[in-house]
């Protein structure tokens, strides 16, 4: 094949014997490990695949120099196919992507059409910086909403105070902001789950960080411990039996990584309980089965536990520093066990793991962050209880429930 070279824009950074390569352009991260973190500083030299297949054989990396140039090949193939390098003769540059941002800025938003009836009872509340009041257009929806939001609330009204209302429309609610339409639900089960995404929403907006991430978060004095994965990994249920348990509650579903420090700052709202978890936690939350049941999506039956009182003084703002990050999942099949993760792949994880990036990452950030995973164990997580992920994690951070 022709030779090839790295693009511009493509930063390569070593990482505890292996690397990672950030594509400023198309805002991705990819793990090498040892041999094609070698490969691919052969190929940033100007080096061909021959070449390269023949350094690698004389310095003991590969046995078979044959095999070797295959390896290879196969991998300046795969960099040039993912738009990584280009031929020396030139090729074509790809365009830029932006990172995803939290939709639902208030101003993006219709305004509601009729004069905002006077709310039964109006409070005020604060969240990671972001000062709030909901007024409340009944009986209902005061003691569905305010049990979920009270450990928020403050005395004051600030001026820069976001005013929200809920109102009635026919059988359901409407959420407002400043008199524009958030969003809607046709019943009062369903109104739980509707105001307090668009509140958290509202507040992340506001928070100058550098990543969201899709994780629970617990801490003790040894530091953070960070719980990563899509939805349904089990990550909210293991976040809630390890607040349980002693750790300190430092978030549930978005961790904000903040830009200087880049601990997590504490954002305490409501654990968020499926009905698949509820028997799970019933020995350590016995309070759990006399909660309210709320419908997620109009269909998925939900639980709000709000911060357990281990959690509270999460309410400040100062940052908890990450000592672990774990990749929970659970199910009746295999084996319970933890494998610790290469840094450079963990970190690569936890980054598809982003729920917003506000900013566009730059090659400096990322050289940053991997300045930050050095200090951090990575491990997969797999259980089939409760139970077993507390025993495991116990393990990892020698420390026990």
């Amino acid at each position: 094949m022709t030779d090839v070279r790295p693009v511009a824009g493509v930063t390569f950074c070593p990482l505890d014997g292996n690397a990672v390569l950030f594509d400023e352009a198309r805002q991705r991260v990819f793990h090498l490990d040892r041999l094609a973190a070698l490969i691919w500083c052969h190929a940033a030299e100007g080096r061909g695949a021959a070449e390269i297949a023949e350094r690698l054989c004389r310095g003991g990396v590969v046995a078979d120099r044959v095999q070797g140039q295959a390896w290879v090949t196969d991998a300046l193939e795969r960099w040039r196919d993912l738009g990584l390098t280009a031929e020396d003769d030139g090729g074509p540059a790809t365009a830029p992507l932006r990172p995803g941002v939290v939709p639902g800025a208030v101003e993006d938003h219709a305004p509601w059409p009729h004069p905002i009836p006077p709310p039964v009872e109006r409070r005020s509340y604060a969240l990671v910086g972001t000062d709030f009041s909901v007024g409340f257009a009944d009986a209902t929806a005061r003691d569905l909403l305010h049990p979920l939001l009270a450990h928020l609330e403050t005395d004051g009204a600030p001026a820069s105070l976001i005013a929200t209302d809920v109102v009635r429309a026919g059988e359901g609610y409407r959420l407002l902001a400043q008199g524009r339409v958030l969003g809607g639900c046709g019943a009062a089960d369903e109104l739980a789950p509707l105001v307090l995404g668009e509140v958290y929403n509202l507040a992340l907006r506001r928070v100058p960080c550098l990543l969201a991430l899709h994780a629970g978060a617990v801490a003790t004095d040894a530091g953070g411990l960070l719980l990563s994965n899509p939805m349904g990994s089990g990550k909210s249920t293991l976040t809630a039996a390890l607040a349980a348990c002693g750790w300190r509650f430092v978030c549930e579903d978005i961790a904000i990584i903040e830009r200087d420090s880049l601990g997590v700052r504490p954002f305490p709202g409501c654990l968020t309980l499926r009905q698949g978890a509820w028997s799970s936690l019933a020995g350590l939350l016995p309070d759990l089965a006399s909660l309210p049941t709320h419908r997620r999506g109009g269909t998925e039956a939900v639980r709000y536990l709000p911060p357990p009182a281990t959690g509270r003084p999460a309410r400040s703002d100062k940052p908890v520093p990450v000592r672990w990050v774990v990749f929970p999942s659970h199910g009746p099949e295999g084996e319970p066990g933890l494998v610790r993760l290469d840094k450079a792949d963990g970190l690569r994880t936890l980054l598809a793991n982003c729920r917003a990036v506000p900013a566009p990452l730059d090659a400096h950030a990322v050289r940053r962050l991997v300045a930050w995973a050095h200090g951090i164990e990575f491990a997969a997580l797999r259980s089939r209880t409760v139970e077993d992920a507390l025993g495991l994690i116990a393990g990892l951070t020698r420390r026990g429930p």
